[in-house]
């Protein structure tokens, strides 16, 4: 009768064992069942994000093709509002006016780029006696102006609006936005004439006035050289002997 017992016991708990086995069996199906279809949908996702992704990256790049468009055509139209004042300061000035100066002669009033109107009025000083033989005038109406004696006589007389006028002008050629060239790089500064394609472009007559190009340069340092001649010149005008108005001569290249 014991063995019996146990026998039975043993089955049970073995039968017991089977369908806890299957039950575990089952339950990690199950489980395999919902990370399979897990993964599907992770998959279905990921094509979904890589789609949107390839679209976000063309729509980018779309909108930058219209921004470099939209970019281009702005520096076109300034440059060619540069071109625009260029030629208004070609038109209306005589020279580069680098610090403008008017002369003070009744019926004149012409303004003139200081060191040019100091090296053209110095031209006529003899050398010799520090003195001018003839009356000197005018280049543009032939006024005659009047030599050094007294204060009043200084014909030389700063010309505030023309060189507030350039200075805006200069400004703005300066501020000009650079276009790449054909080949992607940035137009050097200091170049003046197209590669080889034997004509002038607006572009390449303003590159020079850019910061830092060379005709900017040039008239930054010419207006600096007129400035400080020229206020020499009026502050001692009554002052300076002779042999100082030859050595002001020499110092200006006349």
């Amino acid at each position: 009768m014991e063995y019996d017992e146990d026998v039975l016991s043993f089955q049970g708990k073995q039968k017991t064992a089977v369908e806890t086995f299957e039950k575990r069996e089952q339950t990690l199906k199950g489980l395999e069942d919902a990370l399979r279809q897990k993964d599907e949908e992770l998959n279905g996702e990921k094509g979904i994000l890589q789609q949107l992704k390839v679209e976000l990256e063309e729509r980018e790049a779309a909108i930058a093709v219209r921004e470099e468009q939209s970019t281009l055509l702005s520096a076109f139209a300034q440059i060619e509002n540069a071109d625009q004042t260029l030629k208004r300061l070609e038109d209306i000035f005589s020279c580069s006016l680098a610090c403008p100066y008017s002369l003070a002669s009744p019926g004149c009033g012409h303004s003139f780029c200081a060191m040019c109107i100091l090296q053209w009025f110095f031209s006529g000083l003899h050398r010799g006696c520090g003195g001018w033989h003839e009356d000197p005038m005018c280049p543009l109406c032939r006024a005659v102006l009047p030599v050094p004696g007294n204060i009043e006589s200084c014909p030389f007389t700063p010309n505030r609006l023309a060189d507030e006028i350039i200075q805006q002008y200069l400004n703005e050629l300066a501020s000009v936005p650079a276009l790449p060239d054909e080949d992607g790089s940035i137009i050097d500064q200091n170049t003046s004439k197209g590669k080889g394609k034997g004509k002038s472009l607006p572009e390449y007559e303003i590159v020079p006035w850019r910061e830092g190009g060379s005709a900017r340069r040039d008239w930054l340092e010419r207006e600096r050289a007129g400035r400080l001649k020229m206020e020499y010149l009026t502050s001692n005008w009554v002052t300076l002997f002779k042999y100082q108005f030859i050595e002001f001569k020499d110092s200006i290249g006349a």
